[in-house]
């Protein structure tokens, strides 16, 4: 399926096959497993990247298990485009979920894209740290309602206006500060993103997520995903 891949391979890139992927017809349904090399098409970027994704549209869930770029291509929007790209033809299959798991950098991307908790306890283990967290910062955390707070309500924080750059690493990476204190002129400005602060601080565990793909007056998630990705 043409389309499947060209979903998965963002600009200036070319998509390998790798041993182990499969698509496959079930009872009137695609299924398809796939792992895949990205490779750059420009010498100017070096490395490769990886994406791994399961789709079944009996259950019309998509599974995203991992997506990686090379750094040099990081911060290009690739990956927006990618994202979006996939919703589209997810929507188009009548696929209605995709489902993954937020670590690193992806704590605080993936909930800027509107995914939510998919389970209680990745929403209580997250907003544990979050407090732990916004406690060190002197931060708090009033507007959000602990049994219904969602990783992207988090990530649109209002700015924190009393507190700065240097404040934030000061109290999560002192380490960090150390190695940037010459080199960095923004310390003193406000933190205007406290909420990716705290879904990136190491106190913050990874979390179980997914974003609900159907369209409808009461569904955040997917406008803030095509926020994300315009």
């Amino acid at each position: 399926m043409p389309e499947l891949l060209d979903a998965y391979t963002p600009p200036d890139f070319a998509l390998r096959v790798l041993d182990g992927s499969a698509l496959w017809i079930e009872e009137g349904a695609l299924v398809a497993e796939l792992s895949a090399e990205l490779e750059p098409l420009s010498g100017e970027l070096e490395g490769t990247g990886v994406v791994q994704r399961r789709i079944d549209t009996r259950r019309g869930k998509a599974d995203h298990f991992k997506f990686q770029l090379p750094e040099a291509a990081q911060g290009a929007g690739r990956g927006r485009w990618v994202l979006r790209a996939s919703v589209e033809l997810y929507q188009a299959l009548g696929i209605t979920e995709i489902g993954l798991t937020a670590v690193d950098k992806g704590k605080y991307v993936w909930a800027a894209a509107g995914f939510a908790f998919a389970t209680e306890e990745s929403r209580g283990e997250v907003l544990d740290g979050i407090e732990f967290a916004a406690e060190l910062l002197g931060i708090s955390l009033a507007d959000l309602e602990p049994d219904r707070i969602e990783p992207w309500q988090i990530a649109f924080m209002p700015p924190a206006d009393d507190f700065t750059i240097r404040d934030a690493l000061e109290a999560l990476d002192p380490e960090g500060l150390e190695a940037v204190r010459d080199q960095a002129d923004n310390l003193g400005e406000p933190l205007d993103r406290p909420g990716k602060v705290l879904l990136l601080a190491d106190e913050v565990p990874g979390w179980q997520g997914h974003l609900d793909l159907r369209p409808s007056d009461d569904n955040p998630g997917l406008e803030y995903l095509y926020a994300y990705t315009d």
